[in-house]
């Protein structure tokens, strides 16, 4: 799925008894998003299911400011 030109990204580790998805998001740039600055929401969705739109919208939104705030106060 794709917002504001950041991209859902799930990183499947599979193991013998189980299954799980780490949730990633990639930036307009193609670069994965630093774990820190990822809510905190976002990160505890569960391994066991997809993220929805808005679960992801709402994760892109926060990012985006993150990373505005960031880039506007180094």
């Amino acid at each position: 799925m794709q917002y504001r030109g950041y991209t859902y990204y799930e990183d499947i580790q599979e193991e013998d008894d189980n299954r799980k998805i780490f949730h990633e998001i990639i930036d307009p740039e193609g670069k994965r998003v630093d774990w820190h600055m990822i809510p905190r929401a976002f990160h505890q969705i569960s391994p066991y299911r997809n993220p929805t739109l808005e679960e992801f919208k709402t994760a892109v939104d926060e990012v985006a400011f993150r990373q505005f705030v960031q880039e506007n106060n180094d």
